[in-house]
């Protein structure tokens, strides 16, 4: 079986014929399924590339949501509407809303879109304020304590979704694969082959995933779990527990690519 990962494609910046001709090179690669780790589109532009990539790419789509998903709107009605085109759809899986699935003997599939959290790094000192707070309905206007008790809000409930949810894909499968948006570890968390800085990991990792993803590893120390994510734009591996590995893709705007092709049986 053939996989192929993309994450932080951003069809928003490319013309739609260029938008169309990508996903078409995705598809006469000829992947069983593709893994997307979100930064999708915008909120504006997020519906129509969903149907572009159900229409371009003929096999399932497994796929979490990025905040660049969300800029230009609201995450409340992103997720709404996101909610709606995926719910009678068997080709588009939105990871959200699914429990573990099983792609084959050896391999499970589980993930969540996922926030940055605000819990690493230093919050409280950090220069640096995202785009996600001006482009974002839910963040506007409020102060930085809203905002990082938001961001809290956001993390938890997908680090309760994996709770739920890779439980039953380590009992179903010795590998395990997880799709999530922001790095869930500071410590896969890159910048130019580094890890980021204090000022940065506040918005750019998440700690309550991973400590949701330590808290069910460690009951399965037999099971391995792979964790595929984008977020930073800049990519790297880091080995979190023998039975635990990230690997952060890389992206850059106008110019999307296939970070991973590979195989399982």
């Amino acid at each position: 079986m053939r996989l192929i990962w993309l994450t932080d494609i951003h069809l928003d910046h490319l013309k739609d014929d260029d938008a169309q001709s990508f996903c078409q090179r995705v598809n006469d690669s000829g992947p069983d399924n593709l893994l997307l780790t979100g930064d999708i589109s915008n909120g504006e532009k997020i519906e129509k590339h969903l149907k572009m990539i159900k229409k371009q790419i003929s096999c399932p789509v497994y796929f979490v949501l990025g905040n660049h998903d969300f800029y230009k709107s609201s995450i409340s009605e992103v997720n709404k509407l996101v909610e709606k085109i995926t719910s009678k759809s068997k080709q588009l899986i939105w990871m959200d809303k699914s429990r573990a699935v099983k792609l084959s003997d050896t391999i499970a599939l589980v993930g969540h879109s996922g926030f940055n959290d605000g819990r690493n790094g230093d919050y409280e000192n950090s220069e640096y304020e995202p785009a996600d707070f001006y482009e974002i309905e839910e963040f506007k206007d409020i102060s930085e304590e809203e905002r990082l008790e938001l961001m809290k809000k956001l993390a938890d409930e997908s680090a309760d979704h994996i709770r739920k949810v890779l439980p039953e894909a380590c009992k179903t499968a010795p590998e395990v694969i997880m799709l999530t948006h922001v790095p869930p570890y500071s410590e896969a968390c890159w910048f130019e082959s580094e890890v980021t800085d204090k000022n940065h990991q506040p918005f750019f990792s998440s700690k309550a995933m991973g400590e949701a993803i330590d808290e069910v590893m460690a009951d399965f120390p037999k099971t391995g779990l792979t964790v595929y994510c984008g977020h930073t734009h800049h990519s790297g591996e880091a080995r979190i527990a023998d039975n635990i590995k990230v690997y952060t893709g890389a992206a850059t705007y106008g110019f999307p690519v296939a970070q991973r092709t590979f195989y399982i049986s």
